[in-house]
């Protein structure tokens, strides 16, 4: 049976007087089933790393500057629950790491900052964890095993994702989290694969300077992507 994890990575920042003084960050990491309710049985794991570092960094369990142990059992933790984890940090980009002992896979997301939003994963006591949601930050070419993702644009200047080869039955949705005017999204098919019947290898691309603009891609057959979901302006070119 497969669950749907959502991993829900927040920075919250405050204004009073002991966070300017620690220069701490809140930090909040849930992990929630597909209705949305804390995870109450994974015997979840959670170690915080600095951002590209091995050894688990320092973290605190109030804006004072209070110690907090790392790694940390959510579930045996006095401020968070068995599926949420909160806890504060100075750092600006943190690695995560989680384990279960019901969720088999280890699972290690590096390079979370302030800035992140809702992380979600496809859980299954079988085979572990499936990253769904990825923030980009460059142009990238796309594999079959990734379909389902939810790919989140942060980039400056013009990104390119190259779908693989249409195969019936993949999927992949698409966000231009950029408003800013030349960040643009493009989704190009692969040689002789169409978008909506359109010319054979034509892109579409998110030019419009405006947030959001979102669009998902469902592949009919060997050849041909459907657009099932379309917010904001995407034009073909």
């Amino acid at each position: 049976m497969k669950k749907l994890i959502l991993i829900t990575l927040m920075a919250l920042m405050f204004a009073s007087p002991a966070s300017a003084e620690y220069g701490l960050k809140q930090w909040r990491i849930d992990i929630v089933d597909s209705e949305g309710a804390i995870v109450t049985g994974g015997n979840f794991t959670i170690t915080v790393f600095g951002a590209g570092e091995s050894s688990a960094t320092t973290i605190y369990s109030d804006e004072y500057a209070t110690s907090k142990t790392n790694p940390v059992t959510p579930a045996s933790d006095s401020t968070s629950a068995a599926g949420r984890l909160i806890f504060y940090s100075a750092a600006t980009s943190l690695d995560i790491q989680i384990t279960s002992s019901v969720y088999s896979a280890v699972v290690k997301e590096t390079s979370h900052t302030i800035t992140d939003h809702t992380i979600i994963y496809e859980a299954s006591t079988s085979g572990g964890f499936k990253l769904v949601e990825e923030v980009t930050t460059s142009s990238n070419t796309l594999t079959a095993a990734e379909s389902g993702k939810i790919f989140v644009s942060s980039y400056t200047g013009t990104q390119t994702v190259n779908l693989p080869s249409a195969a019936a039955g993949l999927y992949f949705t698409f966000i231009d989290g950029s408003s800013t005017g030349g960040d643009d999204l493009i989704i190009n098919p692969a040689t002789g694969d169409k978008i909506d019947k359109d010319t054979a290898g034509q892109e579409i691309r998110s030019n419009t300077d405006a947030y959001p603009q979102m669009v998902t891609l469902f592949a009919e057959d060997a050849t041909d992507w459907w657009t099932i979901v379309r917010v904001g302006t995407w034009t073909q070119e």
